[in-house]
């Protein structure tokens, strides 16, 4: 799942107030401040699951590396820059007690996923800022873009991470079952076995906003969703959920 820029398309402009019972403007009644998360897929081999790291131990470790060597024809500093954001964003993640903490690997080989850079195509319509993984994707990469280092962007770096690290723990865009705020953004994507968990909150981390921020409703909803039990079918779903070692 990537993360764009879609700062034209946003129905507000200022995020400093963090208090999650205050609505978005202009959205009516779409939010009334519980809890809320979008998750499930459709696996390839599995079937429709709901996608999670098994936590049974209460002390799971999900390492990264950071491929340095992709960060070509940039300052040595970048890499260091866009690794201190994205561990910011890990230990925000990581204060919620799930039983999961994200840190940086000592090697490559220790690490259970990479960080990366990738420069867009030079393309107007691709807007991606960043792009990261589910828990079932054996594909584990958190891929970084120019467009996220450039100077509109990279004061927001930490933020977009929060929004990409959300989707490594196995939650989906907070409009993936809405196809008209879909056409809006201009994103289509496959929601083939995804579920929402809880109530509706457009501003969720894992919706497209300015600046992506953990809210309280985040917290709970996904603490609730670490609570599950593997094999627990969320009501509406069709898929278990399924647990996934790093």
């Amino acid at each position: 799942m990537a993360y764009r820029n879609h700062e034209q398309d946003l129905p507000y402009t200022c995020v400093t107030q963090q208090d999650d019972e205050l609505p978005l403007a202009g959205s009516g009644s779409d939010f009334n401040g519980p809890p809320s998360i979008n998750v499930g897929i459709n696996d390839a081999n599995l079937g429709p699951i709901v996608p999670r790291w098994d936590v049974s131990s209460g002390n799971t470790k999900l390492h990264y590396f950071v491929d340095t060597n992709t960060f070509t024809n940039l300052a040595a500093t970048e890499a260091d820059f866009t690794t201190t954001k994205l561990q910011e964003a890990a230990d925000e993640w990581n204060s919620l007690g799930l039983g999961l903490i994200i840190s940086q690997a000592a090697s490559a080989a220790t690490a259970h996923f990479s960080l990366i850079y990738q420069q867009n195509k030079g393309q107007l319509i691709d807007r991606r800022l960043a792009e990261a993984f589910f828990p079932n994707d054996p594909n584990r990469f958190v891929i970084v873009t120019d467009l996220a280092l450039d100077q509109r962007n990279r004061g927001i770096l930490k933020n977009v991470f929060l929004h990409e690290l959300g989707h490594v723990l196995g939650l989906r865009h907070e409009f993936a079952l809405d196809k008209k705020q879909q056409l809006k953004l201009g994103v289509m994507e496959d929601v083939d076995g995804a579920v929402k968990f809880k109530g509706r909150n457009n501003r969720s981390v894992m919706n497209y906003t300015a600046k992506p921020t953990l809210r309280k409703s985040d917290k709970a909803a996904v603490r609730e969703f670490y609570r599950l039990a593997p094999g627990h079918v969320i009501a509406g779903g069709s898929g278990p959920v399924t647990v996934f070692a790093p």
